[in-house]
């Protein structure tokens, strides 16, 4: 749905380059997603840092190396 995309670019915005360096682990996970009888597994990509725990439906955050 469009909100969910414009909670993701928003998520994604406010992860600095700075943060994305500082992240101690980052990767494809599973997760579960739907409601009720309808669920499933999502491939999410996550980003651990020392306080939180981000994910995104795509790899776009990942840091230059």
């Amino acid at each position: 749905s469009s909100h969910k995309k414009e909670k993701e670019a928003r998520a994604k915005a406010a992860l600095s380059t700075l943060q994305l360096h500082k992240a101690k682990k980052q990767g494809w996970l599973t997760k579960s997603g739907g409601k009720g009888l309808k669920k499933n597994w999502r491939l999410r990509w996550f980003v651990l840092d020392d306080t939180n725990l981000y994910y995104f439906t795509d790899d776009s955050v990942r840091p230059l190396t």
